[in-house]
């Protein structure tokens, strides 16, 4: 699983991924301007933005409104800080979403490691939201 914002096309590498893109579908993927994160990776961020976007789904295009997302960032918050007084999976129970048993257990499997790397994932990705709603009012995560 691969736990990161990645932001060049040139790093996706045959996986799956999720395209977080700044403004309304326009009937394009792919696109420069976007960033990206690994399917199973995003998984762990799914409820919370279920929560907030009740209509997501990972395999269609979602767009969701500022208001949404301000609120999925508050949700971040509250993650990135259950995740740095964890030690466990278990102390992640009610945070974060794991899709499966698989998912789960190789996050457990180097709990550490993949704790940093989803704290980095999540600094990043809020640092980009923040910045892309200065001058949008719709983001949209653009399904597998």
């Amino acid at each position: 699983m691969k736990i990161q914002l990645i932001r060049q096309l040139s790093e996706l590498d045959g996986g799956e991924f999720l395209e977080i893109f700044p403004g309304p579908y326009k009937g394009r993927s792919w696109n420069e301007q976007s960033v990206y994160v690994e399917d199973r990776a995003f998984s762990l961020l799914e409820g919370l933005v279920k929560r907030h976007a009740d209509n997501f789904d990972n395999r269609a295009n979602t767009q969701i409104s500022k208001e949404q997302w301000e609120s999925i960032i508050n949700d971040l918050d509250a993650l990135g800080a259950a995740l740095a007084k964890s030690s466990g999976v278990d102390d992640l129970n009610g945070h974060v979403s794991f899709r499966d048993a698989t998912i789960s257990g190789e996050f457990a499997a180097d709990f550490q490691g993949n704790k940093a790397k989803l704290l980095s994932l999540i600094g990043d990705l809020k640092t980009w939201l923040k910045q892309e709603l200065g001058n949008q009012t719709v983001i949209s995560i653009l399904g597998i």
